[in-house]
């Protein structure tokens, strides 16, 4: 049997306001399931990590495209 490497943890706290943002969030990772508190730091593997890093950026970049597209539509009526 090969010994399976333990992957690098991270510490992280995820935002919590007590309104929107206050249930765990849910995140798949290579077939496992992680449920990440929000507002305390925890430990997580790199790589739930990296998926929420990638989620974040993808949502600023979509706000940002939006945003471009109803200046646009403005200037065109």
């Amino acid at each position: 049997m090969a010994a399976t490497k333990k992957e690098e943890m991270v510490k992280f706290t995820l935002f919590w306001d007590g309104d929107r943002y206050k249930a765990p969030l849910f995140v798949g990772v290579n077939g496992k399931s992680y449920l990440i508190e929000r507002g305390k730091e925890v430990e997580i593997p790199r790589s739930v990590y990296e998926v929420i890093m990638n989620s974040n950026d993808q949502t600023r970049v979509t706000e940002e495209v939006m945003e471009k597209a109803k200046q646009v539509e403005l200037i065109q009526g």
